[in-house]
């Protein structure tokens, strides 16, 4: 008999800890007789190597879309081995949609937009995986200052959950670029949506679109989609990290459809041993780990693949390795850029006017900028004053650490601070003249 295993984390580590709230759903099935519990939408995996089943809308657009086995950015091409491409989710495919940046009106543009009709009941759930990559080819890296030539309006890609009557159910997804909110690149994200308060069964629309501008290249990655219905309850429960400053502890949750069935469960390359609900581990040690469990029911029949998650435990501090203007220097530009680069990614809700500021050396009001952060390029924050800065004058740029300041994804606080306080300080000196 099949059976179906929700899986869910107590507390999710290193690349997903900036989350507020984080949990995991995974449905393994076992042998047997009876239905399976999640069912694809048609293509759902795309593992035919295109997109029937899909409409597809790049007509406005000009753009492309279609079934692909990776994804690089155009500097990077071809994509084996390339440590910024994009590969499969799950299988050998999955979709990738690419707008032109045509528009129809200053500042309106098309989009690129593959959709499937299908039917759901109150309970069922559609999920999958979604990737959104914004990249800028006409300004380079000054398009992250915010220059004027950098476009003027928003990218972006989403998923959309529609009624047959058009009206939007749900987005589960949506990532964006702008000049103002730097930070094109999400990587794979689990998305999802259960549907309640229905009666009957109902017909919805699932879509896939992204949007993007003359002087960006936005695209949108869609995996393993499914819906998934009957069954047992799959529903992501919100739960918190236990240790967000280290991540070195774990607890999992984990139940069978099956009544009575028993468990084993196996961290990384161990052995499978009798286990039960909530399993916890502490001290785990930097690096990689993956936490597998499978159902036995009363029978004795085993699952044939076993529900598991793969994570990264991070203790490393991130530190900043450059900073621009150079700390000490003269004759700055008045219109300068001002940025700093971390040595890992960081979590763009630390990195605020609060935390990274400019002030005239020795006072202590912060001028007005902007803070935005590039994390696709140069895991770099960078700050925008308003106008000209005056000139022939002393700054300070300052980066807070410690418990309040900045952190990495993990949580990792600012580990190269030079301040008693654990910020991080540096100083130029402008000129006389503005960048022309």
């Amino acid at each position: 008999m099949k059976r179906a295993i929700l899986l869910s984390t107590s507390s999710i580590l290193a690349a997903i800890a900036a989350l507020a709230t984080i949990a995991i759903a995974i449905v393994v099935v076992a042998s047997g007789n009876s239905a399976a519990a999640a069912s694809s939408l048609v293509n759902g995996n795309f593992e035919t190597g295109n997109l029937t089943g899909w409409t597809v809308d790049t007509t406005a657009s000009g753009g492309d879309a279609g079934a692909v086995t990776s994804y690089c950015p155009y500097y990077q091409e071809p994509c084996t081995g390339q440590s910024g491409g994009v590969f499969p989710k799950e299988g050998s495919y999955f979709a990738l949609l690419q707008p032109s940046g045509a528009f129809t009106s200053e500042g309106v543009f098309e989009d690129a937009i593959i959709s499937q009709s299908f039917e759901a009941s109150n309970g069922d759930r559609v999920s999958g995986w979604a990737f959104f990559r914004a990249e800028d080819w006409t300004a380079g890296e000054g398009c992250y200052a915010g220059l004027p030539y950098c476009g003027w309006n928003e990218v972006w890609g989403q998923v959309v959950i529609t009624s047959d009557s058009g009206t939007t159910v749900a987005t589960p997804f949506q990532q964006g670029y702008s000049r103002q909110t730097a930070g094109g690149d999400s990587g794979w994200v689990y998305w999802e949506h259960t549907f309640t308060d229905l009666t009957g069964e109902g017909s919805f629309q699932l879509e896939a679109r992204t949007r993007d501008n003359y002087s960006m290249d936005s695209h949108i990655g869609l995996d393993d989609v499914k819906t998934t219905t009957g069954g047992p309850d799959t529903t992501i429960g919100s739960t918190k990290p236990t240790d967000p400053t280290k991540n070195t502890s774990a607890s999992f949750s984990f139940s069978s459809s099956e009544s009575n069935s028993t468990f084993q469960c196996k961290l990384d390359s161990g052995s499978y041993e009798s286990c039960s609900s909530p399993k916890q581990y502490t001290g785990l040690a930097q690096g990689s780990h993956t936490f597998s469990v499978k159902a036995i029911d009363q029978a004795g029949h085993e699952d044939l693949t076993a529900a598991s998650y793969t994570w990264t435990v991070d203790t490393t501090a991130p530190t900043i390795s450059s900073v621009y203007p150079a700390n000490g220097a003269t004759g700055a530009v008045r219109n300068t850029d001002i940025s700093a680069r971390f040595s890992e990614k960081m979590d763009p809700a630390t990195l605020t006017t609060s935390t990274v500021t400019l002030v005239k050396y020795g006072t202590t009001t912060p001028i007005s900028a902007k803070v935005f952060y590039d994390n696709y390029y140069y895991n770099a924050v960078n700050l925008s004053p308003p106008s000209y800065l005056t000139a022939n004058t002393k700054y300070t740029v300052k980066i807070k650490g410690g418990t309040n300041g900045v952190k990495d994804l993990a949580g990792n606080q600012l580990g190269s601070g030079n301040q008693t306080s654990g910020d991080y300080w540096w100083t130029f000196t402008t000129g006389n003249l503005p960048r022309k």
